[in-house]
């Protein structure tokens, strides 16, 4: 009786609900991509791609359990760093679990203690087994703070997650935009940034029982330009240095464009997140896609 019950004919509307089965499972492959564009110059940084298995371990009138089971990670790092490429795969075979609501919001995960101590673990063997790597004891200190709580993990490590459910819940019209204004973490800082969003619904397909959604989003400049000033002056003061000119972060800014098919089920298709961030006229991308197997 759910079958047609999200996609509207009579009004264009598609309401992204998740009417998901206890044991019902889907694989899915992600890509991450890191690049710079500077003018006409484009340097490939970083690709990770992965799968995941996604599974229904139990439901409920109000919730649903599920869990991510992340596997086969293949890096390509333009650095050429062993370790490095280690460190971006060592969330490889970590089990993610977290609840939703009943529309499929994303509530928040259930086994985050375990999901820090394996990436701990992780981490350890990996600062064995590369001792001697110059700035790794630095970069393991961060990791410690990135993952340290379930706000962090929330934040930080399971961004894929978040991105998966973002349009679940609401109900989106053809002709119509949502805007509003959301918070989110501030990496330098404890006061979260205030962005400008707008999401929309920019194609219905009846015959395929699906929708197109769109998102857009912009942290604010100054907000995001008085904290990253901050934190520059707080590296150059512990590094002896002078502190940067604020002209440095004069043009910084921070967007989002996601584009995303979901079927009727409320099950992802596929769906594209670019991450573009400004400064001083270079243009710093990090592209997600999830694809459905």
């Amino acid at each position: 009786m759910f079958l047609f019950s999200q996609v509207n004919s009579s009004d264009s509307t598609f309401q992204v609900i998740s009417y998901f089965d206890k044991g019902e499972k889907q694989n899915y492959t992600i890509s991450t991509v890191k690049y710079s564009v500077n003018g006409s110059d484009t340097t490939l940084k970083e690709k990770i791609t992965y799968e995941v298995e996604v599974t229904v371990i139990d439901s409920s009138e109000k919730e649903y359990t599920i869990q991510w089971w992340y596997k086969n990670f293949k890096i390509d790092n333009t650095s050429g760093n062993p370790s490095m490429d280690r460190l971006n795969s060592i969330a490889n075979n970590c089990k993610v679990i977290y609840k939703t609501d009943e529309m499929g919001t994303f509530k928040g995960v259930v086994n985050w203690r375990e999901v820090r101590d394996y990436l701990n673990q992780s981490f350890e063997v990996l600062r064995k087994e590369f001792n001697n790597e110059p700035g790794l004891d630095q970069i393991y200190k961060t990791f410690q703070e990135t993952y340290s709580s379930k706000e962090a993990i929330e934040s930080v490590a399971i961004q894929d997650i978040i991105h998966f459910h973002s349009f679940h819940g609401a109900k989106y019209k053809l002709g119509e935009e949502l805007r509003g204004v959301i918070q989110l973490p501030n990496v330098y800082g404890k006061k979260p940034f205030d962005a400008e969003f707008v999401a929309y619904l920019d194609e219905l397909n009846f015959e395929d029982l699906n929708g197109i959604l769109r998102y857009e989003q912009v942290v604010d400049k100054s907000q995001l330009a008085e904290a990253t000033y901050r934190f520059m002056c707080e590296l150059a003061e512990n590094a002896h240095q002078p502190k940067p000119s604020k002209e440095v972060v004069s043009d910084l800014s921070n967007e989002v464009i996601s584009g995303t098919c979901i079927h009727n089920t409320g099950w992802v298709i596929y769906s594209l997140e670019t991450k573009i961030v400004k400064l001083g006229g270079v243009y710093n991308v990090n592209e997600r896609t999830i694809e459905l197997q």
